[in-house]
Order: C-alpha cells, then structure tokens, then sequence
C-alpha cells in the first residue's frame, strides 16, 4: 500500500510530538517512556526519501533528545542483564548489515538493517529511561491504557469494515486488526502486552489494570489468531508458575476467568471450529500457506546457506522458489533470520530471544515477570509468525524489554536490602503512617 508523501502539516505534528516528548523526559523519564508506548500504534507513516516517518519514530527522536540533556540512566545498559540484551541486540544488527553483500536487491537489506537499529535505539533508550525513574506504578498503568486504547482501536474495525475475514461454515467471520498490519500482528501485540498485565493483576488490585486484562482478552480472541491465542496463553501460564505460591490460587482463578472470556467471545463469533483446527487457508492475495513459505525458505537459503539471500530479499525471491504471484514474509522469524542472513542472523537473532528470556528468569518485579513470559510466549509465536518484521510489534517488543531490565537493575540489593516495587513501598509507608497517627 502506496505511503502518504510528507508535507508541511505532517511534518509540524511530528516536530511537536518530538517537542512534546522532550519535555515530558526532562520533566520526568518514565513520562518519556510511557508517551513512546502509547504511541506506537498510530504510526500517521509519511513517505520521505526512501524511508517513512511516523508519531513513533518521532518519539524515538523525542526521547533520546530528553535523555541526552539529562545524562542519567546510561550506566544501567553496562549491568546485566541489560547489556547482555544489548550485545544480542547489536549482533543482529552487524549480521543484518553484513547480508547486505549477498543481498540482489540491497534496498531492502540496507532498511531491515537500520530496522535492527531502531530495536537496539528503543531498547537502550527505554532501559536509560526507567533506570532514571523506575516508577513501576506510572509504567503500569500506561501500559493498561496502551491496552485499553490499542484493544477499542482494533473493535472498532467491527464497526467501520474489518479487512480480513476467515471462511466458517460458508459464512464471513471478520477478523480484527485495528491499527496494527494484521490480525496476527495484533494477537503478536497484544501476546506481548496481556502476560504484564496479568502480572500486574496478581499483584495490584487496580480496577485499570482488570479492565485492561479483560478488554486486551476480548480483543484477541477476535483476531481469531490460533497462534496468538496459544502464545498467550503460554505467558499466563508462565506468569502464574513465577509469581510464587502466595498468588497461586488467585493467577489460577484470574487464568480461568481469561479462558472463559477468550472461549465464549470466540464461540460467539461463530469460529470457534477455526480457532480449534490446524487448517491452514491460503487467501490468495500475496499470500501462501505456512508449509509452501516454509519449503520457499529451506529452498532458498540452500543456495546461500552462510550469509543467506539478503534480509528483506525473501519476499522479492519468491518466484526463484516456484512461488508466483506472492510476496511476503517467510511466517517464522527463525527461519526469515536463516533465509536472508545465513548462520550470523540466524545465530543472533536466537541470542536476541535467550538473552531476553533467560536475563529476565530471575525477575521480582511484576512488570518484568509479565516481560520474561511475554519472551516465553513472543519465542513460541515467531515459530509460526514473523512478528519482528512489524515495527509496531518489534518496537514494543524491545520497549518493554528495555522497561523490565531496567526495573530488574532498581531492585537489586542495596542498603536495606529493599527489593520491593514503588507501588509496595508507598502502601507500607501509607501503613506505617497510619500506624503511627493511631
């Protein structure tokens, strides 16, 4: 789809979301932080030169331009498990710049490289951010109205026409997408989003957080995407099994309540069969199975089996594989890694998703239990999705990775010993003040 050329009216409202974004990170980091979440659905992409602005790259820029004026924070990308992150980060980075050689269409390769970049920018920004001000309470709650706001944008496709729906029974099921590229992209988005969410729940009694929860669940079981589905329920799992035995009970009962709701929202739609098969459809509008994208792949990286065919060359390679008249990605990150950069990527693009995973296993804070099993669950899904190809979901992807490794560096030991979250800390000086008044 042609992208909306650049002009004077865009380029004031990307100015001022800059502006906007400088001054909240200068009033306050986690501000900053929050304001990069909430916009990154809303992309308002224009065209300029061979790439595209859009509100999120404005904030990117808006960030960093807070951050740079302050000076603080930039010492937590040198602990773990940050810097590991980050080295994972900048590995796939140099690997995607180096496919750029084996690449017949170098274009594409050159922008998936600066795509990495932009992952490894967000991180790093983030972590420098909350490592500042690691307020988990202002971080949590956006990221509920980030769910809430994401979720109404989405329904409202039932509304004003969904652009993709799913045959059951000879009948139209619509499938939701809202403001991100698909109806996978946005179980991806949402995945990332509902076990933090669920994390905070267990551990708040917050009406915002709850509502968010229940309103993310309807949202993706509309998306009728089994993969994100799955995935997310993944992450509840692994969210319930880390929260320890003092919540057990109460993620068991919240975890049946998300079922529920996901069961009857889907069978209310009247594709509850779909969601339930294994079937795969080929849409025949640039699409393919997974199987014939699969079989592409392994074909195409066999003729350039060290640095791959290029990154962003596998949609343009298509037909050198016997698929005509489709263009797209390969439908798994692993294998889109192993396709376009070879062994480098492929390599660093599964460091990238151990060292989010497994720096994040011994997490405390709930926004970062919900970060590590959204990894679990983010790791599962790109088998049969790949979402990184969509910054939207790449971007809050790595935003909230860099949030969480951030708190995990707040909360190591320090005088006193003191692992708890802000939210815990204000209710046991209200509790103490309570105390001594009576």
């Amino acid at each position: 789809m042609p992208v909306t050329e650049l002009d004077p009216f865009s380029l004031d409202i990307f100015l001022a979301t800059a502006a906007a974004v400088v001054f909240l990170t200068l009033k306050r980091p986690a501000l900053g932080t929050t304001a990069l979440l909430l916009l990154g659905p809303f992309d308002l992409s224009r065209a300029v030169g061979g790439t595209t602005l859009t509100l999120e790259k404005a904030a990117i820029a808006g960030l960093a331009l807070g951050l740079l004026f302050r000076r603080t924070g930039w010492s937590a990308l040198r602990r773990r498990p940050a810097s590991a992150v980050g080295i994972a980060l900048l590995a796939v980075v140099g690997a995607t710049a180096l496919s750029v050689h084996a690449a017949l269409f170098p274009g594409p390769a050159v922008r998936e490289t600066f795509k990495a970049l932009e992952y490894l920018l967000v991180f790093g920004l983030a972590t420098a951010a909350v490592a500042a001000d690691p307020d988990d309470v202002l971080l949590g709650r956006g990221i509920a109205v980030l769910a809430i706001v994401g979720s109404l944008a989405a329904v409202a496709d039932l509304l004003t026409g969904a652009h993709s729906a799913v045959l059951v029974g000879g009948r139209a099921i619509p499938r939701i997408a809202g403001p991100l590229e698909g109806p996978n992209q946005l179980a991806g988005w949402l995945g990332l989003l509902l076990p933090v969410l669920f994390a905070l729940a267990l551990r708040w009694r917050d009406l915002l957080v709850t509502l968010a929860l229940g309103v993310a669940t309807v949202t993706l079981a509309l998306t009728l995407s089994r993969s994100g589905i799955v995935a997310a329920l993944v992450g509840l799992g692994v969210v319930a099994l880390w929260s320890g035995t003092r919540t057990r009970m109460r993620a068991l009962l919240l975890g049946v309540a998300v079922l529920a709701i996901a069961v009857v929202v889907t069978a209310g739609t009247g594709a509850g069969l779909h969601v339930l098969s294994a079937e795969q459809i080929d849409s025949g509008n640039g699409l393919a199975t997974r199987p014939q994208l699969w079989h592409a792949a392994l074909a195409l990286w066999r003729t350039h089996p060290l640095l791959g065919i290029g990154a962003g060359n596998f949609e343009l390679r298509l037909p050198d594989a016997g698929l005509y008249g489709v263009r797209t990605h390969a439908n798994d990150y692993y294998l889109q890694c192993l396709v376009e950069g070879g062994l480098p990527l492929f390599a660093a693009g599964l460091a990238a998703s151990a060292a989010w995973v497994f720096g994040l296993a011994r997490a405390r804070s709930p926004i970062a239990i919900g970060v590590f099993a959204a990894g679990v669950a983010f790791a599962l899904h790109q088998i049969v999705d790949d979402l990184a190809f969509y910054p939207k979901v790449g971007d809050l992807a790595w935003c909230l990775v860099g949030i969480a490794t951030a708190l995990c560096a707040s909360a190591l030991p320090r005088a006193g010993n003191d692992q708890t979250s802000t939210r815990e800390r204000n209710n046991v000086s209200i509790a103490a003040s309570s105390t001594a008044r009576t």
